[in-house]
């Protein structure tokens, strides 16, 4: 065709010529077949041109489940053609017909695919962008030679973990290995890392207890005669630890590794951890055979006071102070005399987190109750099997639980699951950066990134389940969700 429109443009460009420039009808007719040529050419690039698509981008790749996000579409026609959109999704809905739309995604967790369709008129092309709704994203996973603790999170980010094959890893926030350091502590004495103020990280376990600086270099270590339970950080800095065997409780100093004191406590085997109250004092739990005991220690060693209890030995700390036993019960405790404010028979484990005047634990279901009178606020059917694990607070409305292989993310104030994510073993606690990314170890030797949402900031590089710090909220909320460690055995 192009041939035959520069035959018939050379024939009328010699005929002019010819006639000196008179118009006749063969020019005219030789004119008329060029402009029929022409357009014919004009209408076979119409016909042949498709659009153009550059880029499908969602304005977030995971949403809760009946939650909005925007979808926008990027196109051109090489020929200038207005374009027409037309959207679709497997599953939710999209609300718009122009470049940019909104879609909104169902009520169960999936895996959604939004679909857009790019048309002028006469030809179109397609793309597509997946949408994990109620499913969290993973972002990396970091391999290890062992079963992994819950994560602690240090000033700069730097995530620690220790492993049962007895290394204390240090990661970056990409998943990147900064250090490993071989401590002794190793086979199935699980316990979680603490960071003081300094970013000293504090790790125990069978007979001692390590102190190893940001830079891996181990600053000291002290041989206590027994399993150590996981440390507690005191107002003043001082290390508080017990042992599970010889059942004594240390007060240690954070610079030299010296015993400041110590006292024998019955304590309940490696459950046996100590929280530090609102009063400073240290809360602990033992063993007298027949019956737990609760006991309160002030900052001298000398104790104020105990409550006999049969398996009580997990505490959270609540915003006044009362202390929030989970003991297959609940039971909060008036922390200056050792009372029972009030009690539930809701069957719990784990450790607690309290916030808001709120208490979230796991037991056979996940529970919010309130913690002033005891009164149930929600409850919610979950899969899994609960072990002892402690929920993470967000200042985002969510409360995210691990339980059994899956962690979950709840709406702290309805219970209504927003996403889970599945492993192929247990899982510890979960601890959270101020990016929202979610770290969580498990026994398949794995550290999980997990992309969640926007949470609190635990000041001095404590964990989520680390106590003796009241966590300052990113919107300034003056309650806090001290929580105690709990033992997670891979």
């Amino acid at each position: 065709m192009k041939q035959a429109l520069t035959t018939l443009m050379m024939l009328a460009g010699i005929w002019t010529l010819c006639t000196g420039g008179v118009s006749v009808g063969m020019t005219g007719a030789v004119h008329q077949k060029v402009q029929e040529l022409k357009d014919k050419v004009t209408k076979d690039k119409i016909s042949k041109s498709i659009p153009i698509i550059d880029s499908i981008t969602a304005s977030a790749t995971s949403v809760s489940t009946g939650g909005v996000i925007t979808v926008t579409c990027v196109a051109h026609d090489p020929l200038g053609q207005p374009l027409q959109y037309a959207w679709s999704a497997n599953t939710g809905s999209v609300q718009g017909t122009g470049a940019t739309v909104t879609y909104t995604a169902p009520g169960t967790p999936q895996q959604s695919t939004v679909t857009c369709t790019v048309s002028n008129g006469t030809n179109a092309a397609s793309a597509r962008v997946s949408v994990y709704v109620g499913v969290g994203m993973l972002k990396w996973k970091y391999q290890t030679g062992g079963a992994v603790s819950s994560p602690a999170i240090g000033d700069d980010g730097t995530i620690y973990v220790w492993s049962s094959d007895g290394r204390l890893h240090a990661i970056t926030p990409q998943g990147i290995q900064k250090w490993e350091v071989m401590t002794g502590v190793s086979g199935s004495q699980f316990n979680d890392p603490m960071i003081d103020d300094q970013g000293v990280i504090y790790i125990g376990g069978n007979h001692n207890l390590y102190a190893i600086n940001p830079s891996g270099t181990i600053k000291w270590q002290l041989n206590l005669g027994d399993n150590t339970a996981t440390p507690s950080l005191g107002r003043d800095g001082t290390i508080y630890v017990g042992n599970t065997t010889s059942h004594n409780l240390f007060a240690i100093n954070p610079s030299t590794g010296g015993i400041i004191w110590s006292t024998t406590v019955n304590m309940r085997g490696s459950q046996s951890l100590c929280v530090i109250g609102k009063d400073g004092n240290i809360i602990i739990s033992g063993d007298n055979v027949i019956y737990a005991g609760i006991y309160s220690y002030d900052t001298n060693g000398s104790r104020k006071w105990n409550l006999c209890k049969y398996q009580g030995y997990t505490f959270a700390i609540g915003k006044e102070g009362t202390i929030i036993s989970l003991s297959g019960a609940v039971d909060a405790i008036d922390p200056s005399n050792g009372t029972i404010k009030w009690s539930t028979t809701t069957y719990a484990m784990g450790c607690a987190a309290v916030d808001n005047g709120a208490i979230y634990f796991c037991g056979s279901c996940g529970y919010s109750f309130d913690a002033f009178t005891g009164v149930m606020f929600w409850q919610t059917v979950l899969s899994g099997y609960t072990y002892n694990t402690t929920p993470l607070l967000g200042d985002n409305d969510k409360v995210y639980l691990s339980r059994d292989t899956i962690l979950f993310c709840l709406d702290s104030r309805t219970g209504l699951v927003e996403w889970q994510y599945l492993v192929d073993n247990r899982l510890s606690s979960p601890s959270i950066d101020s990016s929202g990314t979610v770290y969580i170890g498990s026994s398949d030797g794995n550290l999980y990134a997990i992309q969640g949402g926007a949470c609190w900031r635990i000041p001095h590089g404590q964990n989520s389940n680390m106590i003796g710090v009241t966590p300052v909220g990113l919107n300034n909320r003056e309650d806090s969700h001290e929580l105690d460690s709990t033992e997670f055995l891979g």
